[in-house]
């Protein structure tokens, strides 16, 4: 659960008593808390029972996963590697016995969401990306002027070096984009969000802290 800062653009036409109720339409699609029509869904009790023979084993072969975890916060801060690294052998007991499970990638026949047939219905909605919003932020202080012209917050950014940069933009079209943190730098996301201000310069920007 976490809380980032996402810029909200609506037409400069919104009279400032509609900008929550603007900021509302935009975001409602991506809310979490509104369930949708069933779809089909893989269960997530497929590979489990594999999944767990091999966890057996890699605590009978190696070690238990608490005590291995022990053991790497034990290391100090700088000699710590990667945990991926760190766990490697364990991981390879786990892969390699869940590999040859007759269970395989296969359900749960048990599993009393799915049946056992490996897929059930959801009603999540797979567009979600928030359970909580407000603008400004929870205490109102993520800017001191929580509804800016687009053009004003560019020329804001461009007077500073290192310009706070939302983690998510929300445009007049309804399109949601956000920073790819694994896959994006923090420079190129930067020059994302001014492409995308940039081609709503009649806009305004209305910051807001969303949770999720």
């Amino acid at each position: 659960m976490s809380h980032f800062l996402t810029l909200v653009l609506v037409p400069s036409s919104t009279p400032r008593a509609k900008i929550f109720d603007a900021v509302a339409a935009l975001l409602a699609p991506f809310d979490e808390n509104v369930d949708v029509d069933a779809y089909p869904v893989d269960c997530a009790c497929r590979n489990g029972i594999a999944e767990r023979a091999g966890r057996v084993a890699a605590d009978r072969e190696v070690g238990s996963l608490s005590a291995l975890r022990a053991r790497y916060r034990a290391l100090p801060f700088a000699d710590r590697p990667e945990w991926t690294t760190f766990s490697a052998a364990y991981q390879a007991v786990v892969e390699r016995v869940a590999h040859a499970h007759p269970l395989y990638q296969q359900p749960d026949p048990q599993c009393d969401d799915c049946q056992g047939t490996g897929t059930r219905l959801s009603m999540y909605n797979p567009d979600s990306q928030w359970d909580w919003w407000a603008i400004g932020g929870w205490d109102g202080s993520l800017h001191p002027d929580n509804v800016l012209p687009v053009r004003d917050l560019l020329v804001s950014w461009a007077s500073h070096a290192h310009p706070t940069m939302p983690f998510a933009v929300v445009t007049p079209d309804g399109q949601w984009h956000q920073h790819a943190v694994n896959a994006v730098s923090a420079d190129d996301w930067g020059q994302t969000v001014r492409m995308l201000l940039q081609a709503d310069l009649d806009a305004l920007a209305v910051t807001c802290d969303l949770h999720i």
